[in-house]
């Protein structure tokens, strides 16, 4: 066979392959799987106001259900619609492998990576994970990237394939409930008793206290504003990982009123000792003779 009929050939395979009818239909098919995938997020959105208990169950279901239509809705198209002919995508592959695999090494290894994180997962939609100097709330987990809501409701996007080579820690592994950690620092002459009977009772009475999990209080000296002091580490869990800040901001407020409503001591000795020290400066005759040295006799 000629090279003008093996051109003729690939041409004549094209032109079947891309006709108009195909074209229109493959049109149709991603607006209608960008319309379920679409669905599939809504009708999530709906339940988690509706369930808010089994919000990341309902989360990690709809992740796993929009990977799988996603998946097999690309392949009906490709497979299914363009109906490729083995002789064309032997064609294709053979000259674009080469490129194709050099430019997109890192996405491929990326969706290698999305892959083992929805089969083998270190966490899951909903949790709380710290990785590097960010925290914050799993919102994503698709094929290519980790998207992670932080605290001041930023969303930063993570590929996936750092997840699998660095560590990640998760703060509650797919429970709603997330342990707080609270800490207070009091006088070394404090009544560490009485400190530990007022936090627990804050912890108890808090609105956002999660309490079929234990409350555990660790006392340990510790230096702050520049004195020997007891660092009070109180360990609760909030009922819904969403309001962890709002529990910690509840224990700070109450649990400091309620420390010194019952004269339980602060370590303050720093500023005591800079607003002393600029008592002494204020009452000192020396800047005025300084003054005075510099009118000439």
């Amino acid at each position: 066979m000629s090279m003008d009929n093996l051109s003729l050939g690939y041409l004549t395979a094209l032109s079947g392959f891309f006709n108009t009818e195909k074209i229109l239909l493959l049109i149709l098919c991603i607006g209608g799987l960008l319309c379920l995938s679409k669905f599939v997020k809504i009708a999530s959105e709906r339940l988690h106001h509706k369930l808010p208990s089994r919000r990341i169950l309902i989360s990690q279901i709809a992740t796993i259900l929009s990977f799988f239509l996603n998946l097999g809705g690309s392949f009906f198209i490709f497979y299914g619609i363009l109906k490729p002919p083995q002789e064309l995508m032997i064609a294709l592959l053979g000259s674009a492998t080469f490129a194709v695999g050099l430019a997109l090494r890192d996405l491929v290894a990326s969706l290698i990576s999305g892959i083992t994180i929805i089969m083998d997962p270190p966490f899951q939609v909903g949790d709380r994970v710290r990785f590097k100097e960010m925290y914050g709330e799993v919102k994503h987990v698709g094929l290519r990237a980790v998207r992670l809501q932080t605290l001041d409701m930023s969303i930063v996007t993570i590929p996936n394939l750092i997840f699998v080579t660095e560590a990640v820690v998760c703060a509650n592994k797919g429970k709603l409930s997330l342990n707080v950690v609270t800490k207070f620092h009091v006088c070394i002459s404090s009544n560490l008793e009485l400190v530990k009977n007022i936090l627990k009772e804050v912890i108890i009475t808090s609105k956002y206290a999660y309490l079929d999990e234990p409350i555990n209080i660790v006392i340990d000296k510790a230096w702050h504003a520049d004195a020997l002091s007891f660092e009070v580490s109180v360990n609760a869990y909030v009922i819904d990982s969403r309001y962890e800040k709002d529990f910690q901001s509840d224990i700070y407020i109450r649990g400091t009123k309620a420390l010194l409503d019952s004269d339980i001591k602060f370590p303050r000795q720093k500023l005591e000792a800079q607003t002393s020290a600029l008592t002494i400066v204020s009452n000192d005759p020396i800047p005025q003779i300084a003054q005075d040295s510099r009118i000439p006799a």
